[in-house]
């Protein structure tokens, strides 16, 4: 009975541990962890992804910048979902410099499932048109992988993280 107990408190006070930490963010003032994120516009992004059907975009109300549109992205994605998401995000540089702000009107998010996740031609289409149509256009493109042993465990050992899949390679390559 003893080792039982004791395992018993133990993960009662990790769980206190956590409860408390998450209470405690809840109270804590913002702060810009990465400059030039606005968190609120960030959570906006998140929300609306959270609650977006597949093949569907999402119109900002004003134009977000690079940081705040990629922060609300990976808001959304670092959940643990079961499915994979692609989330295209459209916008337009300002100055003809890769290194200068960019400023983005809305996304698309596609939804796939545990192991794969395909742009819709509705995306290509309109990906396809914001590139020959705006001037100095810069898309955006994220995915995420749901949560596997396996690949977890290997991308540990490599320290590789996240360790990508091989259709990610071939893309790459």
């Amino acid at each position: 009975m003893g080792p039982s107990n004791d395992l018993e408190t133990r993960i009662k006070g990790f769980l206190s541990e956590i409860v408390t930490s998450k209470a405690l963010t809840v109270f804590e003032p913002e702060t810009r962890v990465v400059p030039g994120v606005r968190i609120g516009q960030a959570r906006y992004i998140a929300t609306k992804l959270a609650i977006s059907p597949d093949d569907y975009f999402v119109k900002f109300p004003k134009r977000y910048g690079r940081h705040t549109t990629l922060a609300g992205v990976c808001m959304f994605l670092e959940k643990d979902h079961k499915k994979e998401f692609l989330v295209t995000a459209f916008g337009k540089r300002r100055g003809r410099s890769l290194r200068g702000p960019a400023q983005f009107d809305g996304l698309h998010v596609s939804h796939g499932n545990q192991h794969a996740v395909k742009f819709s031609e509705r995306s290509l289409h309109y990906l396809k048109e914001h590139v020959d149509k705006v001037r100095d256009a810069e898309v955006l493109i994220v995915h995420n992988h749901p949560r596997n042993f396996a690949s977890d465990l290997l991308s540990r050992l490599m320290d590789w993280s996240p360790l990508p899949s091989n259709t990610d390679r071939e893309t790459m390559y």
